[in-house]
């Protein structure tokens, strides 16, 4: 049984904002309506979509395959855009739309390596678990070997 700290429901949350963040970009995309944020390729952005909420439910279970599988798809994509986003920001001369996309594409990419380090942690925390209240007594070598010495000191005879 895995605990799960805040900051993987946190982690969760954000994950499913950014989910609905992408559906409406590529819904406003597909309809034509002014949004900030435009999708390159839609039917990728649908397939994302898809392996993205996979990926949050493998994620709620804890499972290691989701937090890679989510954290490579969002590398390749979004890494790429931010890249082919980058000359326009270097030129100096940017739009705010541009500005824009750059500052959601760097959320796009820090939250799924925030999820995958917590991932990690949760399943170091699963392998050795940490317990303050149980392990004073029993992972207390200093405190056995006195218990044991005090013990040894009673030789009691008995006739």
């Amino acid at each position: 049984m895995s605990t799960k700290t805040m900051s993987h429901y946190l982690i969760i949350m954000f994950m499913v904002m950014l989910l609905i963040f992408r559906f409406i970009a590529l819904f406003t995309t597909v309809l034509g309506i002014d949004f900030p944020v435009t999708v390159s390729n839609e039917y990728l952005e649908i397939g994302i979509i898809l392996i993205t909420l996979v990926c949050i439910i493998l994620f709620t279970k804890t499972k290691l395959i989701g937090g890679i599988i989510y954290l490579l798809i969002s590398l390749i994509y979004y890494g790429t855009e931010l890249i082919n986003i980058l000359p326009a920001i270097n030129s100096g001369v940017i739009s705010m739309d541009t500005a824009i996309q750059a500052i959601i594409l760097l959320i796009e990419l820090a939250i799924p390596i925030f999820a995958f380090f917590i991932l990690l942690y949760d399943k170091k925390q699963e392998i050795k678990p940490v317990d303050k209240k149980t392990d004073f007594f029993y992972k207390n070598d200093a405190y056995d070997r006195k218990y044991d010495d005090r013990a040894d000191k009673n030789n009691y005879r008995t006739m």
